[in-house]
């Protein structure tokens, strides 16, 4: 495991579980590897993941802080969440340009990053952490009814292409929509 994986992992169970720990959300999953790591906290229906990923292949390397309400595996989890940065985008007091947290250099990256994580949490997450997901399903849906269900393609057997949606997702899109 890289050192900048377990830099992240200490943090996650350290100072941010503290964070978010004393507004009640536990620890309850961990799930780390050579090139990324995910933790969830969870506080009854609501969660907040957590997650980097250094895969080479995925670079910049990033963080990125969801919060959620229901299941927290995919594919709900894909409709059921927003990433912390669309909540600053959107909030009066955010940056309207917001992104992912992005490394160029984990090893020298990563800690600058999670001091703003802890900061952005704290400023930009407190009506989440109380437990009123009020602001975060209002930009979920914002989001949710601007993109299309997953999309199946088949050939129907002439050598045409045939697009059909994915049942499972234009359920979920409905509902956090």
């Amino acid at each position: 495991m890289k050192m900048s994986i377990r830099t992240f992992d200490d943090f996650a169970k350290g100072r941010f579980a503290e964070l978010v720990g004393d507004h009640g959300f536990d620890h309850v999953e961990c799930d780390s590897s050579e090139d990324g790591s995910s933790q969830i906290f969870r506080k009854g229906d609501l969660y907040i993941k957590l997650s980097v990923n250094l895969h080479p292949r995925d670079a910049p390397n990033y963080c990125v802080v969801s919060f959620g309400e229901g299941n927290y595996t995919w594919p709900e989890r894909d409709w059921n969440a927003v990433a912390l940065w669309k909540i600053i985008a959107d909030h009066p007091d955010g940056n309207p340009g917001a992104t992912e947290y992005t490394m160029q250099n984990p090893e020298v990256d990563l800690e600058k990053i999670t001091k703003r994580i802890v900061r952005d949490v704290s400023t930009f997450g407190g009506e989440f952490l109380s437990g009123d997901a009020t602001g975060m399903r209002r930009v979920r849906g914002q989001m949710n009814r601007e993109r299309e269900p997953y999309k199946h393609y088949d050939n129907d057997g002439s050598g045409n292409l045939t697009m059909s949606y994915d049942l499972e997702s234009s359920e979920l899109k409905k509902r956090f929509s």
